[in-house]
């Protein structure tokens, strides 16, 4: 039988493993949500280093290669025992044995750390090694000494046409082309083998083949596929997208920029950009901005929810981030679109007050300067600029400029109902686009939005055509943010000076 073909990742990983072995790591803690993807690679590395291979599961006990059980070792305690007790040289894989090993008064939970803490001093006589696969990143405290720690990468573009399409392809249930095959690999990525290959089955059960309708299904499932990723969620960028009112100078940036992510950009010494930072009051279009910047680009668009990565249990928040920056990493040509972000990486408060908010910030801010490849790009939202921390915006580390995307002039006013009056099919005379802008002046686009949508109801009760004394009318029961809290809107302004270029070239009227 021919060897499995290896991506460059697997046979990275496979490598790694191998040295542990052989440098006798003895206790391993592999963590990844791919435990059988963790497993194979694990019993290629044993076969490798001419190990034999041994699996302890809480429902089996330790079993062989065969499948043959071992009595007397059924439980984690009995299991760690006999591993340490058998000479010869083995790999022993222990598969999720977190749940046996919390320490708590009362449970047994601390004499299993007690004994793999011991097995790390005796194994290296017996030459064995212990591997343990869970998704937790966060082994009991008192193995930090003892452990080697291994994340697994989720799998790469080419690790998932290798493990997954090529053998499609080769069965002959692939229709999709060279063409299709690249497309393919950017909706599967950021998410598990096991997952991808459901999907692609479900595909070709339905259709009999893999074809160029099944691209627009899976990436119409790239939302679940990235499902169970904490503060993670994929937002399609490709629909019917409302027009940008303005903006014109962050749109030309925007544009300009896109030549580094090509070949051309490349070749000519082209910098790669790594993201920008929105402030501005709610309503002005910061959230459009950032799918505007996603559709320019091409790229795919995944709104990022760092709040919800918090959790209030010891290490859940750190293990969180973890699990987000792992799907990041196996992501390329994205937008990531941090929303609220002051709210997220201000300060911790309650059961967070013990420096969690501080050291995830930190964490962040590391991990994404070290990941500038040119595989994503940030566009971070925010409102509330006092609560902006200066290393969050220092431009270098995740952004490039900062924008204020201040309230709309008056020539992009009368641009914004012209979008907002046109996408429901209304038109009206230039002297009364004109007299909205002007009566408009303080409204956010949202709210000319919403003025619209109000005198339409207006119209309809009156069983007339929709006209300007019916979007005026609905103007003045308006009260914009701009009347409402007007010192808001002065604070933001007088932080941006000197710290944010404006959005527009039009200045505010």
């Amino acid at each position: 039988m021919a060897a499995k073909k290896l991506s460059r990742q697997d046979e990275q990983i496979i490598r790694g493993f191998c040295e542990l072995i052989r440098a006798r790591k003895v206790l391993a803690w592999v963590v990844t949500d791919e435990e059988k993807r963790a497993l194979w690679q694990i019993a290629s590395a044993a076969k490798t280093t001419g190990k034999e291979l041994r699996v302890w599961r809480s429902t089996s006990g330790i079993v062989d290669r065969k499948g043959e059980m071992f009595d007397g070792a059924v439980s984690l305690l009995d299991a760690i025992n006999f591993a340490t007790r058998e000479a010869g040289g083995f790999v022993y894989v222990f598969l999720d044995p977190c749940q046996f090993m919390t320490v708590h008064a009362g449970m047994r939970g601390a004499v299993a750390v007690r004994q793999l803490k011991d097995a790390s001093h005796t194994l290296p006589l017996t030459g064995s090694n212990i591997f343990v696969v869970s998704s937790d990143p966060v082994p009991p405290k008192e193995l930090k000494d003892s452990v080697h720690i291994t994340d697994l990468p989720l799998p790469d573009s080419e690790a998932m046409e290798t493990n997954l399409v090529q053998p499609i392809i080769e069965k002959g249930l692939s229709e999709l082309g060279e063409e299709g095959v690249p497309k393919l690999m950017d909706y599967l990525a950021g998410t598990t083998l096991q997952k991808a290959e459901d999907v692609l089955a479900g595909e070709i059960s339905r259709h009999g083949k893999l074809t160029t309708a099944s691209l627009a299904a899976i990436r119409a499932a790239r939302k679940d596929l990235i499902r169970g990723v904490c503060g993670l969620e994929f937002t399609d960028s490709d629909g019917d997208l409302v027009a940008v009112g303005g903006m014109t100078r962050l749109l030309k940036h925007l544009r300009s920029i896109k030549a580094a992510f090509t070949k051309d950009g490349e070749g000519r010494g082209l910098e790669l950009p790594c993201g920008i930072v929105l402030v501005g009051p709610s309503g002005t279009g910061k959230s459009l901005l950032a799918k505007w910047t996603a559709r320019i680009f091409g790229f795919s668009l995944f709104h990022m929810d760092v709040g919800s990565l918090f959790n209030k249990y010891l290490g859940e928040s750190e293990a969180n981030m973890r699990r987000l920056q792992r799907t990041l990493e196996a992501l390329e040509r994205v937008v990531v679109w941090p929303d609220e972000i002051e709210k997220a990486l201000a300060t911790g408060s309650g059961e967070l007050d013990e420096g969690v908010a501080l050291r995830m910030l930190e964490n962040f801010l590391t991990w994404g300067q070290e990941r500038r490849r040119g595989k994503l790009f940030f566009v971070a939202t925010a409102n509330d600029v006092r609560a902006l921390r200066p290393e969050l915006i220092r431009v270098d580390r995740l952004f490039d400029a900062i924008y204020l995307v201040d309230l709309p002039s008056l020539k992009e006013r009368k641009v914004i109902w012209e979008i907002h009056l046109s996408r429901r099919g209304r038109k009206l005379n230039d002297s009364d686009m004109r007299l909205l802008a002007e009566r408009s002046r303080g409204y956010t686009g949202s709210e000319i939005n919403g003025v619209v949508k109000s005198a339409m109801y207006k119209a309809f009760e009156a069983d007339q055509g929709l006209k300007v004394e019916h979007l005026l009318a609905a103007l003045e029961e308006v009260q914009p943010i701009s009347r409402i809290m007007p010192e808001k809107i002065e604070e933001v302004r007088d932080w941006a000076r000197g710290k944010a270029l404006p959005a527009g070239d039009e200045k505010d009227d």
